[in-house]
C-alpha cells in the first residue's frame, strides 16, 4: 500500500520577470509560499521547461477539479523558492525568427539569472530540467558550474540509441530543418500522455495544458527536436562537476535507461544518484504517479552533506566554519535526519520507488504565528500631561503637515510593489490580458505589477477582495462581466458594483457568436428562430454553465425572439463547445475566442455575432441586432476596477498607462488573434457601462428567473 505525499500548502505569493537576451524579452516567473523578507535564505529551485510546452503550462498547470496538479506549488509549500521561465519562442517570452535550440536555452537560463541572484540575495541554485529542458539545464550546468548547486535531469536523452520516440521523430527530421516553428492543436497535447502508456495520466490534464497553450500560440520552435534527432549528443556529462540526480521513469520512451548510465558513468561527481521511478510516463511531474518523482526530487535536494571526522569536507554540524561563511555548496536547508534513500555511491539505482521510502518534510516549520504581543513589561507607562494652547497649536501644526494633499500621493505613487487581482486561473482570456498589460506597467511605474490570481465563486472572491481593499491605489482588480451580473444572481453578495469600486477603463471586448451544429437545417438567425418555433421546447442551446455569458444572451434571445429552447449548461465553455461539435447539443452562444477554430474548420456553421455592431473579430456576420432585434448586445468583457475612494490622481494615472499598453501595436495585435477587441476608455465611460450592464442583465435574470444560489 502506497502513502500519498500530498502538498504541503498551495503558493500563495507570485510575481513576473522580464530578462533580456540582447533585444529578445524572456518571461521569468516565481512563486512562494509567502512574500520574501529581508534576509531570507530559502533554498531557490529553478525549473527548466522542455520542447512541447512553455514554464506556467509545464510547472503551474492549474486543473479543474485538481488542486495537487502545480509543481511549482507544490515545492514553495515545501519552503523552496521557485522560479522558472519561457524560453525564447514560447509562452510569454518574444517569438522570433530563431529555432530556440538547446545551446539557445542555456543562454535564456544565463539572461535570466542575475534577476534570480537580484531577487534572492543567493548566487547558487538547485535546477531541475524534464526532457529537452534537462538537455538545457545540462549544458548550463557545463557552462556556469558556479551557478549549479544541485542538478535533477528527468526524462533526458544522451546519444539517443534505443529510443523509439526519437526514432519515430527522425521521420519528420527535414520537417523540423526546414521549419523553425511547427504547428501544434489539442490532439497533439493528448498525443504527449498517451503516446508512451494510456493511463498514466488523466485526459483532463491533456485538456487543461492545450488550453493554456493554444490561448497563447498555435506553434511551437523546432529547435530541440532538431537537436534530439540530429546532433547528439549536446552535453559532455564529464564536464558537469556539481551533484547529480538522473530521473526514468518505467514507460518513458525517449530516456533508454542504456544510454542514462552511460551517461551516469562519466559524471565525475560521486554524489550522484540514479532513479528508476515505476509507474511513470515521460511527462512524470503531470502523471498519476506525480508524487513519486517529486518525493524523489525533494530528498534529492534536501540530502544532508557528508560528514567526516577531522576533515574540512561535510565537517560536523555543530563545527564552525573558520571564515564564519555560509556553507558554498549551494542554497542553505534545515537540518534533518538522513533521508531513507541512499546517496554518494557509485551506482546507486532506485528501483520501483514508492512513499514506503518516507515522507519528505517541509524545509521550514509553516504553522509558526505571528509574533507574541507586546507584553507589560514591554509597554511605556503613559501619563496624562496637561497641554498649554502653544504646545496644542504646535502639535496640531504638525498633524496638518502629515496629512495627504490631493494630488501629492498620485505624483509620488507608486512608492512600493503593485498588486492586480485577476478573477480567473492562469491561462485563460482575462489571465493573458493581465500578463500582457502587467509587464508594460511595471516598466512605466517602476514599480512590480504582482499579478494574483484568486479563482473561485464565479469571480466573487476577487471582487469582494478588490472591494474591502485598502483604497491606496497599490490594489486594483481585473474583473470580468460577472461583476455587473453576480448581484443579481446570487443572493449573498458582499460587493455593490456601483458603489464599492472606482472605474479605471474597460480593457477588451469579446463577442459571442451564434453558432449551430452543421446538421440543423437553419442557415441564418430568422431561419433558426422558425425552426425552434416549429419544434417548441425540442431546440437545445448549450452554455459554459448558469449564469455565464452564453446563458444569458440565450435568455434574451429567447425573451426577444418569444422562442422556447432548452438550456443545456456544462462546466465550462470546452466542455459546452465539443458537445456542438459532437452534435450532442444544437446551439451555442460561444465566445469568439472559442468558436473561431471551429468555424474555420466547417466543425459549426456562425450564423451572427453579438456585439452591437459589426466586430473586427468577424466582420463577416452580421449583429444579431441587424437581423431584427435592435438593441440586442452580448459581449464578454474584461476591465480594471479599484476600491472605491481611490485617490483621483491614482486612478486617472492607472488608467492613461494601460490604455498607452493597450494601443500599443504589438499588444492589439496579439488580442485581436485571440479574437478579442482592445477598447480602452475614460474612467466616466467604463462606469456607465458597468451601470447599464447591472440594470441590463438584472431585467433579464428576473424575468427568466435564473438564480445560482
Amino acid at each position: 500500500m502506497h502513502a500519498e505525499v500530498r502538498d504541503r500548502a498551495a503558493a500563495t505569493w507570485s510575481a513576473e520577470y522580464w530578462a533580456h537576451k540582447g533585444k529578445v524579452r524572456l518571461y521569468v516567473y516565481r512563486k512562494r509560499a509567502a512574500a520574501p523578507k529581508k534576509g531570507d535564505r530559502s533554498p531557490v529551485l529553478f525549473l527548466v521547461h522542455g520542447s512541447s510546452m512553455s514554464s506556467r503550462s509545464g510547472f503551474d498547470l492549474q486543473v479543474p477539479g485538481r488542486s495537487d496538479y502545480s509543481l511549482m506549488d507544490h515545492f514553495a509549500g515545501l519552503g523552496y523558492d521557485v522560479w522558472t521561465m519561457d524560453h525564447e519562442g514560447y509562452g510569454r517570452s518574444d517569438k522570433t525568427d530563431s529555432n530556440s535550440n538547446v545551446a539557445s536555452g542555456a543562454d535564456d537560463l544565463a539572461a535570466a539569472m542575475p534577476i534570480v541572484e537580484r531577487e534572492t540575495g543567493q548566487s547558487t541554485f538547485f535546477f531541475y530540467g524534464g526532457s529537452s529542458g534537462a538537455l538545457r539545464a545540462a549544458l548550463f550546468a557545463q557552462r556556469h558550474p558556479a551557478r549549479v548547486a544541485r542538478l535533477v535531469l528527468s526524462a533526458m536523452v544522451y546519444t539517443g540509441e534505443g529510443s523509439p520516440t526519437l526514432a519515430k521523430r527522425r521521420e519528420k527530421l527535414e520537417e523540423y530543418r526546414a521549419n523553425n516553428r511547427r504547428k501544434i492543436d489539442r490532439a497533439f497535447f493528448h498525443s504527449m500522455f498517451t503516446r508512451d502508456r494510456p493511463g498514466t495520466s488523466e485526459p483532463i490534464v491533456a485538456d487543461a495544458m492545450a488550453d493554456a497553450e493554444l490561448a497563447l500560440y498555435d506553434s511551437i520552435p523546432t529547435g530541440t527536436y532538431l537537436d534530439m534527432c540530429a546532433h547528439l549528443p549536446v552535453v559532455d556529462p564529464a564536464k558537469i562537476t556539481c551533484p547529480v540526480l538522473i530521473i526514468r521513469g518505467e514507460y518513458d520512451g525517449i530516456a533508454a535507461e542504456p544510454d542514462l548510465l552511460r551517461f551516469y558513468d562519466e559524471l565525475p561527481s560521486k554524489d550522484k544518484q540514479f532513479a528508476f521511478i515505476s509507474g511513470l510516463a515521460h511527462n512524470s511531474t503531470l502523471g498519476i504517479n506525480r508524487h513519486k518523482v517529486r518525493h524523489v526530487i525533494h530528498a534529492f535536494l534536501a540530502l544532508p552533506e557528508n560528514r567526516s571526522i577531522g576533515g574540512c569536507y561535510g565537517r560536523d554540524r555543530g563545527e564552525a566554519r573558520e571564515d564564519g561563511a555560509a556553507a558554498a555548496a549551494g542554497p542553505s536547508l534545515p537540518e534533518r535526519e538522513p533521508h531513507p534513500v541512499r546517496a554518494g555511491g557509485r551506482h546507486i539505482v532506485l528501483r520501483a520507488v514508492g512513499a514506503g521510502a518516507g515522507r519528505p518534510r517541509p524545509l521550514r516549520d509553516r504553522r509558526r504565528g505571528a509574533p507574541a504581543p507586546l507584553g507589560a513589561r514591554d509597554r511605556r507607562r503613559v501619563r496624562n500631561v496637561p497641554m498649554s494652547p502653544l504646545r496644542l497649536h504646535w502639535v496640531l501644526a504638525c498633524c496638518a503637515l502629515a496629512a495627504p494633499v490631493p494630488g501629492v500621493a498620485a505624483e509620488a505613487y507608486p512608492a512600493k510593489p503593485v498588486r492586480m487581482i485577476v478573477a480567473v486561473p492562469p491561462g485563460g482570456p482575462a489571465d493573458i490580458l493581465a500578463r500582457l498589460v502587467g509587464p508594460r506597467l511595471t516598466e512605466v511605474l517602476g514599480q512590480t505589477v504582482v499579478i494574483d490570481n484568486r479563482p473561485g465563486a464565479n469571480g466573487n472572491i476577487a471582487y469582494e477582495m478588490a472591494a474591502h481593499a485598502v483604497p491606496d491605489g497599490y490594489t486594483f482588480v481585473l474583473v470580468a462581466a460577472g461583476v455587473a451580473i453576480n448581484p443579481s444572481l446570487y443572493r449573498e453578495v458582499r460587493y455593490d458594483p456601483l458603489r464599492d469600486f472606482a472605474a479605471i477603463t474597460l480593457g477588451v471586448a469579446v463577442p459571442n457568436i451564434l453558432i449551430v451544429h452543421p446538421s440543423v437545417p437553419a442557415a441564418s438567425v430568422p431561419e433558426l428562430i422558425a425552426l425552434a418555433k416549429s419544434r417548441a421546447g425540442q431546440l437545445t442551446f448549450a452554455s459554459a454553465g448558469n449564469g455565464t455569458s452564453g446563458h444569458l444572451a440565450l435568455e434574451l434571445f429567447k425573451l426577444r425572439a418569444g422562442i422556447d429552447a432548452v438550456h443545456v449548461p456544462y462546466k465550462g465553455g470546452g466542455p459546452a463547445l465539443a458537445e456542438v461539435v459532437a452534435g450532442q447539443v444544437q446551439a451555442l452562444f460561444s465566445l469568439a475566442l472559442a468558436a473561431t477554430p471551429q468555424i474555420k474548420a466547417g466543425r459549426v456553421r456562425a450564423l451572427a455575432i453579438t456585439s452591437g455592431k459589426r466586430s473586427a473579430v468577424a466582420p463577416e456576420l452580421p449583429t444579431v441586432a441587424e437581423l431584427g432585434f435592435p438593441g440586442f448586445e452580448v459581449i464578454g468583457w474584461f476591465g480594471w476596477l479599484a476600491p472605491a475612494r481611490t485617490p483621483r490622481g491614482i486612478v486617472t494615472r492607472l488608467n492613461t498607462e494601460i490604455v498607452k499598453a493597450l494601443n500599443a501595436p504589438e499588444v492589439r495585435e496579439r488580442l485581436l488573434s485571440q479574437s478579442t477587441e482592445p477598447v480602452g476608455n475614460s474612467p466616466e465611460a467604463f462606469a456607465a457601462f458597468i451601470s447599464s450592464e447591472h440594470a441590463k442583465w438584472a431585467d433579464v435574470i428576473r424575468r427568466a428567473g435564473i438564480r445560482m444560489d
